[in-house]
């Protein structure tokens, strides 16, 4: 009967040990994950989770390699999307998905689109090239325009930041 407690005692332990260290290992993995949840005009909740620059990040990494550039066309519409994000002001301001876009960024997003056809493409990368030298220009209709691309349903763009504008400027481009 003692060793039967013995093996008892040990299997509980084991068991809460085992849930402890599951639920660090998870908090440790999503640190840098993002969950963005806003409510649309019909009540539907949208919500991403992911981290916004790792996509950006990983998309680079495969167009500049010498392969053939694989991609799927939301994530190419989703970073323009995001990276437009922090320059626009956006109805009910409510906006899901952020990129800063700075030089290196606007780079990264420039070298994507330089290697993939998809609608918009060239009115994207006339505007990337402006931004790259701090003329932040068409921010509202470079998000429109990814945003109907992902059949948005929040957070249309209704002008520019220029707050957020002018401190890019001087962060970047003085």
């Amino acid at each position: 009967m003692k060793k039967l407690k013995q093996i008892l005692f040990a299997l509980i332990i084991v068991i809460v040990v085992g849930a402890i260290g599951y639920k660090l290992f998870e908090e440790v993995s999503n640190k840098d994950s993002k969950k963005e949840q806003v409510k649309d005009e019909s009540g539907k909740v949208v919500s991403y989770t992911g981290n916004y620059q790792e996509l950006l990040d990983k998309e680079f990494d495969k167009a500049k390699s010498d392969k053939e550039f694989e991609f799927k066309q939301d994530n190419i519409y989703d970073l323009v999307h995001w990276m437009s994000n922090p320059v626009i002001k956006a109805k009910q301001g409510k906006k899901v998905g952020f990129i800063e876009p700075n030089p290196d960024n606007i780079y990264r997003l420039k070298t994507i689109l330089e290697k993939i056809k998809i609608p918009h493409r060239d009115f994207f990368l006339e505007n990337l090239k402006n931004w790259e030298k701090g003329k932040f220009t068409n921010v509202e209709d470079m998000h429109n325009t990814a945003w109907k691309m992902l059949d948005g349903s929040i957070g249309r763009a209704i002008g520019e930041d220029k707050d957020e504008i002018n401190n890019l400027k001087e962060k970047y481009y003085k």
